[in-house]
Formats: C-alpha cells, sequence, structure tokens
C-alpha cells in the first residue's frame, strides 16, 4: 500500500458523510465512495463503487506539475 488516509476527527468525518447522504438523496447504509487529492482535500465523491479504471486515468502522475500543487 502505498498511500493510506487515517481518520484525524472521525465524528466530523460523519457529520460530513451524512450531510453528503443527504444532499445527494443517499440512504445510510448504501455503498458510497472518497477519493482524496494527496493533501487531504476530496478529489471526488459519489453513490456506489467507484470505476476505478476511469479514476486512475483522471489522476495525475506523481511527477506532474498538477500533482506537485497537491502535495
Amino acid at each position: 500500500m502505498r498511500f493510506k488516509a487515517e481518520i484525524v476527527s472521525p465524528y466530523e468525518w460523519e457529520s460530513w458523510i451524512k450531510d453528503q447522504q443527504k444532499s445527494e438523496g443517499v440512504n445510510p447504509g448504501d455503498d458510497v465512495y472518497i477519493v482524496l487529492r494527496l493533501d487531504g482535500r476530496v478529489r471526488r465523491s459519489g453513490k456506489g463503487m467507484p470505476d476505478w479504471q476511469q479514476i486512475l486515468k483522471e489522476l495525475p502522475l506523481l511527477e506532474a506539475f498538477l500533482s506537485k500543487l497537491e502535495k
């Protein structure tokens, strides 16, 4: 595993996820995903399982200029 995000404030994350579920019409218990940037900001979130192949295509290479901005 190259990167692993650890929850710093579980209550705040739970609250944020519940707010996102409400705004997107997702029922509690339904599958959701969150993709984080290198700096911890949310890159993308959504319902169900993500299209990992599409996400991989969209991610900048670590050496790319955009990646350096995210660090």
